[in-house]
C-alpha cells in the first residue's frame, strides 16, 4: 500500500470498531475483474485512493467506475492530498452514516 493508502486503512480500522459488526470495511477486493482499494460489501461502498499512478489513466477509470457502479456499488475517490484532510474525512463519514443509516461519532 501507498502511504496515502496506509493512512486511510487505519482510519478505516478504527470506524470498523464503531461500525455495525456486518458493516466492515475491506482491504482490496474484488468486484468483477477489477479490484478495489477498499469496500463495504454491507453497504455497496467503495473508496478508492487515487495517486499519480493513475494520471493517464483518466478513460480506464471511468470504464472501471461505470463497471463497479453497474454492479450495484456506490464509488468515493479521494486524491492522496485528501487523505489527510480532515474535512474530507468527515464528508466520507457523513456518507457512510447516510449508507447505514447508523450514527457515527465523529
Amino acid at each position: 500500500m501507498t502511504p496515502e493508502e496506509t493512512h486511510v486503512w487505519s482510519y478505516l480500522q478504527t470506524l470498523n470498531s464503531c461500525l455495525p459488526v456486518d458493516c466492515v470495511w475491506y482491504r482490496q477486493g474484488c468486484i468483477g475483474k477489477y479490484i478495489t482499494d477498499f469496500y463495504c460489501p454491507k453497504v455497496k461502498l467503495v473508496l478508492e485512493v487515487d495517486g499519480s499512478s493513475h494520471y493517464g489513466k483518466e478513460r480506464y477509470d471511468r470504464v472501471r467506475q461505470l463497471f463497479i457502479e453497474r454492479a450495484g456499488y456506490e464509488v468515493l475517490r479521494l486524491t492522496n492530498v485528501d487523505t489527510y484532510n480532515e474535512e474530507i474525512l468527515i464528508r466520507f463519514m457523513e456518507a457512510l452514516e447516510k449508507k447505514t443509516l447508523f450514527r457515527l461519532t465523529h
